[in-house]
Order: structure tokens, then C-alpha cells, then sequence
């Protein structure tokens, strides 16, 4: 390797620090220059001779020169051996890794081997480490537990350890995670240990103590970072799974990209081989077909598409795996071919890409220039992949950009600068990418059905006046105004600086939209929505081409702009939004459970590194407005009714609020530590209340989160237990701080929600939190009667049920006081007359969905007068629920309403919230005409009326 004069300063700097320190011996003149080479390069083999020095004793040529696999299983049998304590076992398996770590990246570094030498080496030594481990674990789980036994046939079982990905194809990089799966050949028990237990759950400590073992960071780091995301059901699935239930899986649920995956899967270890083979058996059809699977060529499409709409959403520029051209497209060329004909040619059933690309070429599936392609731009790139993660046992493939890691790996990889090394990746990326797009074809070949009068209106140099008459037809009297905003677009595109590639896809694409929208009525709003979403595009190519080569995207994005000026809006903000059009079919698939989501919603956000809260809040962001897509799409559509509409947005709400608590609590205990309460009980200690749409599980788009935060009794002086402690309220003022504003953070995806705390105790003037003590005391002696108004509308969403039961005691207790009905109904009429006279700005034709006499705030107020009027009759029955629909019915239980009277106003409720919504969806006001819900809001007039103005008659019946 050749150094630039920066790299070799910095090299023999290093190697001096290092062969200075106390008990560290005169190294081999060669090893020493070497060192300066390695220790220019990689910081990691930096940090690690700097606190080891005492290794650098042990390396010579002579040991480098050989291959140090066969000594891994030997080495560390030695090392693990004897009793020692689990934080002994971690310390070793740690430094154990580390010091042949620093080992195989000097080879490495040095060209001793091959880039698939080394990444077999690396895979040797992972394989060694989780088997070893595993039986290590197993043995002690024995001991407490007894042997698992099958119950077919009586004998002792083994888990099974399958390594997935690089792993699994003996290709693992420097730094790359361990994907496994664990799984067992069948139900039984263990025997003789001192307390006998399920296999299932025996197998599921064992998987679970190993990965902490391999998982859990130290003083000394991590063995490898555990990825279990690709069993059965995800995250979502058990931990370690039967050889049944796997099977069972894979025939009902198994998916496109689960075969894929499939390809590289491999047993670890050389024990239970009978199981393992049974389980090889067991798997094989579902991943190789009897047929050839033409099929496979459309999942891998899919899957491209999939990937490249991670690459843009995660903004992954010079991404040498997931790119164009990148090692992802190498490993989908081959193992298209390996799933569409596996099955009949077994040859190709090989973990080890190299050998089926042979096969492929010998075959003559493929050319021998493709295999050469794919064969040279592979190793160049797994070789740079591996120089890339060796600077700092970081998993990356980005290129860096700058200029000291530029020159580490244009150095490492044999080049004499950026430039030129550059120039040879650029090379190969095309190749590959050539060979990808000729093998697997381009996602979708849109077909040239555009009338020829739509190319000449976006692509001749016609002025307004020449437009106009060929637009007269589809825009009829707006022909004018249709003109001037398509000639108005072409001529801003013209002004801008878009590229060759962009302009060319922008000049094919304009006149399929052209198209498209002239077919729909109103063409003028339509196209201006549109045009918007263009300007916002249109120095994105990737954009344009995402439009212009996926008419499902294209079809999905011109009807929903016709349908809804919001989502327009939401697509113009949020072009990466556009990639969740891809799949029609998934736009309007809704995650329906509130659990499932909140586990979706921490996969997304899997792909974070914790330490990166920036990226953190803008995906928290994008999940959110991909969710809120779904939403407003299928709303419109007609897929949800409005109740459902509310329940999916009130539930990305709470999925949400808990991740974002979660973050800030993490961050405040960091600091400070953790109140007593915590460390005796668990949890946080604190609740986090709804009220108004949010607590009555009515949230709307666009609205706010009204919150109050409440936080467990405590002694004003305590302390938490961190090194920086703070008083326990202080604490938990901080913690809200931080929610508010993880929250309110603008990012490019804008903010996350409007968060209200105005209904706490004291409003604006109160504390940020109190004390679930402090609450009740407020809310019995100095709460007015619309805060308990509000009341009417909360519920617990986030924190411990302990807490919880303690704001349901209080708020029965509260709500079903007793209160003189006819001051209550002045307190509840006099502050619906001032919101009137504050909010009401409508013409006598016009009405205010919300505000105006007879809207949603007056059925709303309605249902809360009927609770505190009658809770002290009806505790049980009437502080229930938080919602308007089910407190009427309520309501009808108790007698207080008739049924038709209540179902009535639920009706007039529904409708009224229904034309809200597309009146938010339009973008527009929630002021609408007055016949339009004129009967609603006439009979929730009246029933007012008779409540609030002639009460004599409904004293004493049902209304």
C-alpha cells in the first residue's frame, strides 16, 4: 500500500505512541512498517493497540502470513474455559473478537488475501464465537434446567442456529451485523434439572442469554450487533420458533423477499446434523420451486423498488450496496436466477455467490462478459466495502466525503488518488448496472398511448394565445386559464436549472399528465394542484423518473390530487411520500391494530442508529405522513367510515406520543438518573392524560394534542439516584420539556404535532406537570366548571396502570360530585354564548361546523352537561367513557335520553364531523351552507333549547 504523505505522517505517529508505551518489545522492522501502514488507515486497530499494547508483542510475519482461522475454535475453547462469571465470559468473547479482529484487518490491509479469504475468515470467526457460545449457555441452562427431550422419540435436542445473509454465504464484512433464526425440532420437556420447563421455553433463555452475551455493549463493546428481524412474523414472532411452526410459517405466510433471504441460510456449527438436514428438507420447496419461477423476476422488482425508495427516504447518496450498480444488484442478478431455476438445476443451490454465477455462465444462462461483470465488480466492491468498515468496525457502505477517510480508501484499495480510484468504481458500477437492467428489465416500460397534441402543447414553443384553443375542448370556458397555467409551468421549468437527465424525463412525462388530467373534470384546479407538486419535483430527477416509469404511482397521484387538495399539499411538502404509491394495494391496507402499529412504527425506526436523534425525529416524521397518506387515501376512497377515520389517526397519535416520550426518558435518565418510585415499581412514574378530540378518541387531520402530564406523589426535597441528580419534579419538568420539544422540532418534514398543555391545573400559569396528588387537590377545590367540562373528555394513554387507576378514581370522583343543575347549566351556556360571540364569523347562509348553534361544540357540550348533571346518580354508567357516541348511549341506559333522541344527535354528530373532514381534506374552512346541515343542527338546536332554556320540562323524563 502507498501512502500519501498525510496518511504515512499520521501512520508513524501512531506506530511511535504505540511502540513507546510501558512493556510493549522492538517489533520486526517489517511488522513495524506495516504498522504504520494499518494504523494510517484504521482507526479501530488504533484504539485497540492503545489500550492493549501488550498484543503488538505477540504479531509477527510469521503469524500473519497464516491462516488464522484454524486456530479460532482452539484459541477460544483456551479462553472460555474453567468457571468464570457471565461478565467474564462477556470481557473475554470481547477482547477475543477484538484481537483477531485487529489481525484480519492487518491481513487484510496489507494484501496477505483475497477479499473472499477475508471475508471467509471473518465469517469462521463469528461462526466460532455464537456456536461456542451457545453450547456454553446451553450447558449452564442445563444445569438449572435439565436436558431438553424430545417427545416422539426421546432424545436430547439441540437449538439450531441459522445465519442469514452474509453470514449464512461465508461472506461476512469487517463490521456487518448477524442476522439469525433459532429454532428446535420439537415440543417436549427437559429433565433433570432442578425445576423442569417447556423445550420452548427453555430454548427461548437460551436464545436470549446468548444474544446478550453477543449483543449487549461493554466497557470493551460489542461481539456483534444481533439481528433476530428476520424469523418468522419479525419482531412480532417468538424468538425462537419449532421446526413445525417454521415450516407452518413459511407455507402460509412466507413472502417474496423471505425466499430471497432463504438463498444464503446455513446452519452454524457441526452439531445435531440429522436435525439440521431435516430442517434443510423441510425449507428447500419453499425456497426452490419444481418449475421455473418466472415469478421470481416480479418479486425482485418489487423488492428493487423497495430499495430504492429506502435510498431516497433516507437520503443515501454513494451507497455503494443499495445504489445503482451496488453489490445489491450483483446479489439480485444471481439470485433471480437461482430461485426462478433452482429448482430444477440444484447446482445453483449454492450459498456462495461466485460459484453460481460459474454455474450460470457454464450453463449458459448468462454470457461470460456478464459473469465477468458481475464477478469483478463484486470483489472490487465487497473489497471496498471491507476497507470502508475497517476505519472504525463502523457497518457502512457510504463513500466518505472527506478528504482523510477519501484518502485511507483510495490508498487501501492500490490507488494513487480520489480521482482515479473513482473513475474504476464508476466503471463498475455501470457494468453492473447494465447487466441488472438487461437481465431484470426496468421496473415497469410505460407504452407511448399519449396524443400527439399533448407533446406539441408541453414540447413546440407555443404562446398562451396558440395554447388556448387546443385546451378549449377539456377546460371549456377555462380554456384560457388552462393555457396560461400550462405555458406558465413551461416556461419556470425552462428557467431552471434542471440537469439532462431530469429535463429529458420532465419532457416525457408533462404530456402523459397533460393527458391524464384533461380526462377529469375541473381540469384548472386539478393541473394547478398538480403544477405545484412539479415545482416542487422538478430539481429532482429521481422524482420524475419515479413518475414517469410507474404509471401506478402516476394513476395514484393524479386521481388523489383530484380528490383532495390536502393531499396534494401533503405530496408537494413530502414528494418521498410518492414511494407508498408504488403499490396501490398497500396504500389502502391500514395497520388496525394499535399494538401492530406501534411495532411497525419501532421497525421503522430500527434502521436509526440510537445515537442519531436528529435522523430519529425525521423519520418519526415521515412515519407519521406516510400514515396520515394511507389515512386520507382510503378515507377517500370510502374504504373508513369516519369513526374508523378517527380511530386510525387517534391511534398513530398515541403510537407516536409513547415513542417520543420514550426517547426523552431515555435522555433524562441518562442525565440524571431515576426517581426511587421507578426503581421500586418500574415504568416511569408518569401518565400522560387526552383530553378534547384526543381523549374522546375523535382527532381529526390537522388537529392538536391537548395533554396534561401527571407524574407520581413525592417529597419536594427527593432526589433521583444519577450523578448529576435533580429533584424529582424538576425531573419530571424536564421530561416534559424535552417531549414539547421533540414534538415541536421543524424538520424538512415539519413538525410532529401542535401539543396543547393549556387544560393543566392553572392553565399557562401552572406547572408543566404535576403530581397526581397536587391534580386531585385542583381538580376538587379550584377546577371551574368547563375545566371539569373538560374532564368529561380524557383518558389515560400513555404510562402505569397504577397511576392510571388513580386519575379514574379521581375523575369519577370529580365528575360524579354533586352540583345544583341550574348553575351548572348557567356556567355551561354562559361560556358556549362566549365562544359564540368570540368565534362565530359566518353569514346568515353559512354555518361553522364547529362553532355555529347546533354544531359539533354544542353536541359536545351537550353530552358533557348530561355527565355532570347526572354522574352523581349514575357513577358508574356515565364517567365510563370519554367519548360523545357512547356517552349518549349511556345516556339511553341510565334514561335520562330516549333512544331515538340519542341516536339522533349521534347521527347529527357523525354528519356534521363528516362534512369537517372533507371539508380538511379539500383544504378548505369548516364553514359550509347551511342546507347542507340544516335538519342536524335544527334538532340539536332544539334539544338545546329544551336543556338550557326551558329546563322545567325535562326535569323529571327522558328528553
Amino acid at each position: 500500500m502507498k501512502l500519501t504523505d498525510d496518511l504515512r505522517k499520521l501512520g508513524t505517529d501512531r506506530t511511535d505512541e504505540i511502540v513507546s508505551m510501558d512493556g510493549v518489545n522492538r517489533p520486526q522492522e517489517i511488522i513495524r512498517n506495516e504498522m504504520v501502514q494499518v494504523l494510517a488507515v484504521s482507526d479501530f486497530v488504533y484504539e485497540q493497540l492503545k489500550r492493549n499494547p501488550h498484543w503488538l508483542n505477540g504479531i509477527s510475519k510469521e503469524l500473519l502470513d497464516r491462516d488464522l482461522s484454524a486456530e479460532f475454535s482452539s484459541k477460544l475453547r483456551e479462553s472460555l474455559s474453567g468457571e468464570i462469571s457471565e461478565d467474564e465470559i462477556k470481557q473475554r468473547l470481547r477482547r477475543f473478537r477484538n484481537y483477531y479482529m485487529i489481525l484480519l484487518a492487518w491481513q487484510d490491509l496489507t494484501g496477505r488475501f483475497d477479499i473472499a479469504t477475508v471475508t471467509g475468515h471473518l465469517s469462521v470467526l463469528a461462526e466460532e464465537i455464537i456456536v461456542q457460545t451457545y453450547h456454553l449457555v446451553y450447558e449452564r441452562f442445563c444445569r438449572s434446567y435439565g436436558v431438553p427431550y424430545s417427545l416422539s422419540d426421546d432424545r436430547q435436542m439441540h437449538m439450531v442456529i441459522i445465519g442469514m445473509g452474509k453470514l449464512g454465504g461465508s461472506e461476512l464484512n469487517f463490521s456487518s451485523d448477524i442476522d439469525l433464526i433459532f429454532a428446535y425440532p420439537e415440543q417436549g420437556t427437559t429433565r433433570g434439572g432442578r425445576r423442569e420447563i417447556e423445550n420452548q421455553v427453555f430454548f427461548t433463555k437460551v436464545a436470549q442469554n446468548l444474544i446478550a452475551f453477543l449483543n449487549q455493549p461493554t466497557a470493551d463493546g460489542q461481539v456483534y450487533r444481533v439481528d433476530m428481524r428476520l424469523r418468522p412474523f419479525g419482531d412480532d414472532g417468538q424468538l425462537v420458533v419449532s421446526f413445525a411452526a417454521m415450516e407452518n410459517y413459511y407455507v402460509q405466510h412466507g413472502r417474496g423477499w423471505e425466499r430471497y433471504a432463504m438463498v444464503k441460510a446455513r446452519a452454524l456449527g457441526n452439531y445435531c446434523l440429522d436435525d439440521v438436514s431435516e430442517l434443510r428438507q423441510m425449507l428447500r420447496p419453499f425456497v426452490y420451486r419444481r418449475y421455473f419461477d418466472f415469478g421470481a423476476i416480479d418479486s425482485l422488482r418489487k423488492m428493487k423498488a423497495m430499495i430504492e425508495a429506502e435510498v431516497r427516504r433516507r437520503g443515501l447518496h454513494n451507497n455503494i450496496k443499495l445504489g445503482e450498480g451496488g453489490i445489491r444488484e450483483v446479489e439480485f442478478v444471481v439470485q433471480v436466477f437461482q430461485l426462478m431455476r433452482g429448482g430444477r438445476e440444484t447446482e445453483l443451490q449454492t450459498r456462495n455467490l461466485k460459484n453460481a454465477v460459474n454455474v450460470l455462465v457454464d450453463n449458459e444462462v448468462v454470457a461470460q462478459m456478464c459473469g465477468e461483470h458481475l464477478i469483478k465488480g463484486y470483489s472490487f466492491l465487497r473489497k471496498l466495502e471491507n476497507v470502508l468498515q475497517e476505519i472504525d468496525d463502523k457497518q457502512t457502505q457510504l463513500l466518505p466525503d472527506d478528504n482523510l477517510n477519501r484518502e485511507r480508501v483510495f490508498c487501501a484499495m492500490g490507488y494513487g488518488s480520489w480521482d482515479e480510484f473513482y473513475g474504476i468504481l464508476e466503471n463498475h458500477l455501470a457494468a453492473i448496472h447494465a447487466e441488472f437492467k438487461g437481465i431484470v428489465g426496468d421496473p415497469e416500460e410505460v407504452e407511448d398511448e399519449i396524443s400527439q397534441i399533448w407533446i406539441d402543447i408541453w414540447c413546440s414553443n407555443l404562446d398562451k394565445d396558440d395554447v388556448a384553443p387546443l385546451v378549449a375542448e377539456y377546460a371549456g370556458g377555462d380554456g384560457a386559464e388552462f393555457a396560461d397555467m400550462i405555458v406558465d409551468l413551461r416556461a419556470e421549468t425552462i428557467r431552471r436549472a434542471v440537469g439532462p437527465q431530469g429535463r429529458e424525463t420532465l419532457n416525457r412525462l408533462m404530456p402523459r399528465i397533460l393527458s391524464m388530467v384533461a380526462s377529469y373534470d375541473n381540469v384548472v384546479h386539478l393541473f394547478g394542484r398538480i403544477a405545484i407538486l412539479i415545482r416542487s419535483i422538478i430539481m429532482r430527477t429521481t422524482y420524475l423518473q419515479l413518475l414517469y416509469e410507474n404509471s401506478n404511482v402516476l394513476d395514484q397521484v393524479v386521481y388523489l390530487c383530484s380528490a383532495s387538495e390536502k393531499i396534494a399539499e401533503q405530496l408537494s411538502s413530502y414528494p418521498i411520500l410518492m414511494d407508498e404509491l408504488i403499490y396501490p394495494d398497500s396504500l389502502y391496507q391500514i395497520t388496525a391494530d394499535a399494538h401492530k402499529l406501534r411495532s411497525e412504527l419501532r421497525q421503522f425506526l430500527l434502521r436509526i442508529d440510537e445515537t442519531d436523534l436528529e435522523q430519529k425525529m425525521e423519520s418519526l416524521r415521515q412515519f407519521k405522513q406516510i400514515q396520515l397518506l394511507k389515512i386520507s387515501a382510503s378515507d377517500i376512497v370510502g374504504c373508513l367510515p369516519l369513526m374508523r377515520v378517527s380511530d386510525f389517526l387517534t391511534e398513530l397519535a398515541e403510537a407516536i406520543l409513547t415513542e417520543v416520550i420514550d426517547i426523552a426518558w431515555r435522555e433524562n435518565i441518562t442525565r440524571y438518573g431515576v426517581p426511587s418510585y421507578v426503581t421500586e415499581h418500574g415504568g416511569t412514574g408518569l401518565i400522560a392524560v387526552a383530553y378534547g378530540k384526543l381523549g374522546g378518541i375523535e382527532l381529526g387531520y390537522g388537529s392538536d394534542l391537548d395533554l396534561v402530564f401527571i407524574h407520581y406523589p413525592c417529597d419536594p426535597e427527593e432526589l433521583t439516584n444519577g450523578e448529576h441528580a435533580i429533584t424529582v419534579r424538576k425531573f419530571y419538568a424536564r421530561l416534559v420539556q424535552r417531549i414539547i420539544h421533540l414534538f415541536s422540532i421543524r424538520t424538512s418534514t415539519g413538525v410532529l404535532y401542535d401539543v396543547d398543555l393549556r387544560l393543566r391545573p392553572d392553565g399557562d400559569s401552572g406547572l408543566l406537570v404535576s403530581s397526581i396528588t397536587a391534580f386531585e387537590h385542583y381538580q376538587m377545590n379550584d377546577a371551574w366548571t368547563w375545566e371539569h367540562q373538560a374532564l368529561v373528555r380524557t383518558r389515560v394513554i400513555y404510562g402505569s396502570r397504577e397511576l392510571a387507576d388513580d386519575f379514574y378514581r379521581i375523575r369519577r370522583n370529580v365528575l360524579s360530585r354533586h352540583r345544583e343543575r341550574e348553575a351548572l347549566r348557567n356556567a355551561v351556556e354562559e361560556m358556549r354564548i362566549k365562544m359564540q360571540s368570540h368565534l362565530v364569523r359566518t353569514s346568515d347562509d353559512e354555518f361553522d361546523l364547529k362553532q355555529s348553534p347546533g354544531g359539533m361544540i354544542d353536541i359536545e357540550f351537550l353530552a358533557q352537561y348530561l355527565v355532570l348533571a347526572y354522574a352523581e346518580q349514575y357513577p358508574e354508567e356515565l364517567t365510563k367513557w370519554s367519548d360523545n357516541v357512547r356517552i349518549f348511549d349511556s345516556c339511553v341506559e341510565c334514561g335520562i335520553l330516549l333512544p331515538q333522541t340519542a341516536s339522533a344527535l349521534k347521527q347529527a354528530y357523525i354528519n356534521i364531523r363528516n362534512e369537517a373532514h372533507k371539508c380538511r381534506l379539500k383544504g378548505e374552512e369548516c364553514i359550509v351552507n347551511r342546507e347542507t346541515v340544516s335538519s342536524d343542527c335544527d334538532f340539536v338546536h332544539r334539544i338545546w333549547h329544551e336543556i338550557f332554556e326551558n329546563p322545567g320540562d325535562c326535569e323529571s323524563t327522558a328528553l
